[in-house]
């Protein structure tokens, strides 16, 4: 996990997608509920790499992937900020505004998914 983060901060997104593919391999194998908050941040941080290799559109998947598996409120509520980003950046202002107010059924309430709410 640590080296994939050092490769996204680099900028070596494949370096870095390759550390998160084997990391979610070995998650999934594991197959453990103790393992499911490793698998939603290795499946954010995939996302990530993805979302900045221009992948848009499997990022968006992944950040998904973290809403269904993440009992943590703040990575749940950054990957529903990520999708709301990408869908403005693509110009879909419904789709966008349909993604954040899902932080309300989630019980999300941070401050930057609130003025992107206001915004779109």
């Amino acid at each position: 996990m640590k080296r994939g983060l050092l490769y996204l901060q680099l900028k070596k997104n494949e370096e870095a997608l390759k550390d998160f593919n084997k990391l979610t391999e070995m998650a999934e194998e594991q197959n453990q509920d103790f393992q499911s908050t490793s698998l939603s941040k290795a499946y954010f941080y995939k996302a990530k790499a993805l979302k900045k290799m221009n992948n848009m559109n499997d990022s968006i998947l992944y950040f998904e992937q973290v809403l269904r598996l993440s009992e943590d409120n703040f990575l749940s509520g950054s990957s529903l900020y990520e999708i709301a980003k990408i869908k403005i950046q693509q110009k879909d202002f419904y789709e966008a505004h349909y993604n954040l107010q899902r932080s309300n059924h989630l019980n999300l309430k941070q401050r930057k998914l609130q003025n992107y709410k206001l915004f779109a």
